[in-house]
């Protein structure tokens, strides 16, 4: 790893290590790892979970993407999969809520994630606002808390110059009328919480 990577893994498992309620409020286990493609995000992510893994056990960590193409890069499952990510919404299929999840489908969720101690999604730049709050308020049920992200550490990857959602607006657009009610809270969420970036 060259000396950014080593940094990254530094902040990931720093992250990891935050107990208090107060600084997880503060954002302080959320994190972007910013870099273009073919800069060794992959493989600093991989770092980190050898060693999130000497910290907490294996299978510790639940890696997502917006894409399949991406799930498979990283090894990982899509953040819509119910079988294996977190059953967002698909298209325009509306969101429910929190009530709306299912209680065997949040039972399922709760048994797949009874281990798991951060989720890092790649290919954030794909991410509709909306599906940055929907993924909030699915680990804060899975979790069983109202921590930001269930308590996990979060962490987003990839290049924010890549293609932006399809029919969503991206968590750094500005404000426009005909946006989706969620991406404004989708939004906050990303301007209020991910204040450790490296590139």
């Amino acid at each position: 790893l060259n000396e950014l990577q080593k940094r990254a893994v530094e902040m990931i498992v720093s992250c990891s290590n935050v107990q208090e309620p107060e600084a997880i409020q503060n954002g302080d286990k959320t994190l972007v790892l910013v870099g273009r493609g073919g800069t060794g995000k992959s493989t600093t992510l991989n770092a980190a979970i050898c060693f999130l893994e000497e910290i907490h056990g294996v299978g510790c960590v639940l890696k997502l993407a917006t894409t399949g193409m991406a799930a498979t890069v990283i090894n990982g499952s899509t953040l819509h999969s119910k079988q294996y990510g977190l059953g967002l919404p698909v298209g325009n299929e509306p969101w429910k809520g929190k009530e709306g999840i299912k209680s065997t489908q949040l039972a399922s969720l709760q048994e797949r994630l009874k281990n798991i101690r951060a989720v890092f999604l790649d290919e954030y730049s794909m991410l509709r606002a909306r599906e940055l709050h929907y993924t909030n308020c699915i680990l804060q049920c899975a979790m069983a808390n109202d921590l930001p992200f269930g308590g996990l550490v979060f962490g987003l990857m990839g290049d924010p110059g890549q293609n932006p959602p399809v029919a969503g607006v991206s968590l750094w657009a500005g404000t426009t009328g005909s946006e989706h009610p969620d991406d404004a809270k989708g939004k906050l969420l990303y301007r209020s919480l991910f204040k450790n970036v490296i590139e």
